[in-house]
């Protein structure tokens, strides 16, 4: 089913010849990164028809839609040769995934077990079956691109000073940090090791990419990984209508939305023809995740991208406090990707509601252990309503007890361990001949 809502479009389409004739590349890229595609005798004719709709595109109209119409049964019965390859290889086979579907991007790869942006982590990734990993990229001295997040190596490595202070051959030097806070045998990866890693495996998406898109597209072209990249950065700063129309064929360059009016957006998603757009969003407050919000962006096609990490991203959720609820939120605001510290977790989560196809070896998890507000429910007491944690003492002063039924002064002075006149000394107007009234709240220390 992972390409029905392309032929869907192409099949029924009233958009643009062009927005059609990106849909014929992705689907052409995406049989492309099938093992041994051309054995299947469909996808064989299916990808031969999509190179002839491409020598056609220059009639536009009317036969370039009569053309592709003629495939409409060799492009259902594809579906069921490509149904079987649940893990995302590549840039085309992701945005070909149907609606009901829920992706996983990793931060920083698999940090809870390996080094964060290293080689090891991405590899755990990729043999866990992760759609996306999320890497920060940094430029050195010599022009050249490392995986970092930090400006500098002082956190991550046992080296100290800024990556922009290094050749890249110099940072060989320093040792990654492990997650238990040792350093190991890990070195920090070059771009270009990234690449080759993740080539026709799993898709990147570079972070801190957006000032130097033309430096990493020589980069990933060198690989010949463009199905395997994704590029973004704020839309305003990008130029991503220019980028998007230049590069059909990938990588995927992803506008990040922090703010734009309803009578922008239209305009924007028509222009750029963006398939996916990260909303970082501090609040549920804005017309970008509301309902009319989100009815526009499928409309247009344009599928979500959010980051669970913090409030300040996830629409004032975070998966840190709460996971699932987090992630519940997410999806029933439209995501599409959700990037998340707990990759694994999460993607055990969707199988288990039905939203992602469980990865080729795929073992289950149990789902503990995942940050989970404790329940909170207001308690009448004798001193006023206070918030109680369900299985937790109320938050009261433990140098005061509250007088309850029963209760008599050589109680009291027995629990806790003093005398009668210890305890009416500490507490004006009690003696101990004092009537102790339920809910008085006497000193005890």
């Amino acid at each position: 089913m992972n390409l029905l809502h392309h032929i869907v479009h192409i099949l029924t389409a009233s958009s643009s010849a062009r927005r059609n004739i990106r849909q014929c590349y992705r689907l052409r890229g995406y049989l492309g990164t099938i093992p041994n595609y051309h054995t299947f005798n469909t996808t064989s004719y299916l990808y031969q028809t999509l190179d002839m709709a491409i020598l056609h595109h220059h009639n536009r109209t009317e036969r370039f839609s009569r053309f592709l119409r003629t495939c409409t049964f060799e492009f259902l019965l594809s579906l069921i040769c490509l149904s079987c390859y649940a893990q995302t290889t590549s840039i085309d086979q992701l945005i070909s995934y149907p609606e009901n579907t829920v992706l996983v991007a990793a931060h920083r790869g698999d940090w809870q077990d390996f080094p964060e942006n290293s080689i090891s982590g991405i590899k755990s990734c990729i043999e866990k079956g992760i759609d996306i990993i999320e890497i920060d990229v940094q430029k050195t001295k010599d022009n050249k691109f490392v995986l970092m997040h930090d400006g500098s190596i002082n956190r991550t490595t046992n080296g100290t000073g800024r990556v922009g202070q290094f050749v890249r051959d110099d940072l060989k030097k320093y040792r990654l940090k492990e997650p238990d806070g040792k350093y190991g045998n890990e070195k920090i990866p070059s771009l270009e090791e990234v690449l080759l890693l993740a080539k026709g495996k799993i898709v990147l998406n570079l972070d801190r990419s957006a000032n130097h898109f033309d430096e990493l597209l020589l980069i990933i072209d060198s690989i010949g990984a463009r199905q395997n990249v994704i590029l973004k950065g704020i839309s305003r700063d990008t130029g991503f209508n220019q980028k998007i129309a230049e590069n059909p064929d990938g990588p995927l360059f992803m506008p990040i939305l922090l703010y734009m009016p309803q009578s922008k957006l239209t305009t924007f998603l028509i222009n750029s023809e963006a398939v996916i757009v990260e909303l970082i969003l501090a609040n549920d407050t804005s017309y970008l995740s509301s309902q009319k919000g989100l009815h526009l962006f499928k409309k247009e096609k344009c599928r979500i991208w959010y980051n669970a990490l913090s409030k300040k991203l996830a629409l004032g959720f975070s998966e840190k406090l709460d996971a699932i609820e987090t992630w519940n939120h997410l999806i029933a605001k439209g995501a599409f990707i959700i990037q998340t510290d707990y990759p694994f977790q999460l993607m055990q989560y969707l199988i288990n509601k039905g939203l992602h196809t469980r990865p080729n070896g795929w073992q289950d998890l149990v789902l503990t252990n995942l940050p989970k507000k404790e329940e909170v429910k207001l308690v009448k007491t004798p001193v006023g309503v206070v918030d109680r944690k369900i299985g937790k003492q109320p938050n009261v002063d433990k140098g005061y007890h509250i007088i309850k039924e029963g209760d008599t002064l050589s109680h009291i002075a027995i629990k806790q361990k003093m005398s009668v006149a210890g305890i009416c000394a500490l507490n004006l107007n009690l003696t101990p001949t004092t009537i102790l009234k339920i809910g008085r709240r006497i000193r005890v220390r």
